[in-house]
């Protein structure tokens, strides 16, 4: 599972919901957001700093398969995981 909270810039989320539909959210700062574990998603900073803490229920990121992308344009993510 997956949980944010976003205390900086604002973020296009986008999911698959259980049933199979697209869905698509702009949160902010203040904004938090939960997926559970093998949830379809994906996220986009929309501003010039973009800061997300994020908090997963196993760190074993080798283990599990959790892949990190960062854009090398002006919307860049500082990603922190515990």
């Amino acid at each position: 599972a997956e949980w944010a909270y976003i205390y900086a810039g604002s973020f296009l989320i986008s999911a698959v919901t259980e049933d199979g539909q697209f869905q698509l959210d702009k949160l902010g700062v203040g904004d938090m957001y939960y997926f559970p574990k093998g949830a379809a998603h994906s996220l986009q900073g929309l501003e010039d700093e973009n800061e997300i803490l994020l908090i997963f229920d196993d760190g074993d990121f080798d283990r599990v398969g959790y892949a990190f992308k960062q854009s090398l344009n002006v919307n860049r993510m500082r990603l922190t995981a515990s």
